[in-house]
């Protein structure tokens, strides 16, 4: 089972489509911050963000993704909220 969302040209991510995802690809990263593969490699090289190199496949951690554009509040209010 893979986990890659198929992108054959710019298409918008949101946080619903990777949430339950361990990683994503470098594209499927770049797709949902609003910025291009180039600059998503670039960022991956600087440390800017976080990501495993697997071999010569890089893969993004979408928890840290999350977390850079502050959507992690919204799935730690989900896992800690108690059941109603």
């Amino acid at each position: 089972m893979t986990n890659a969302i198929a992108i054959d040209r710019p298409t918008p991510v949101t946080v619903s489509d990777i949430r339950g995802l361990p990683t994503v690809n470098v594209d499927v990263a770049a797709a949902f911050l609003g910025i291009s593969r180039n600059a998503a490699y670039a960022a991956v090289k600087a440390g800017e963000i976080v990501a495993l190199k697997l071999g010569r496949r890089v893969v993004i951690p979408v928890h840290p993704l999350l977390t850079m554009v502050g959507a992690d509040a919204e799935l730690e209010t989900q896992v800690h909220s108690p059941a109603a």
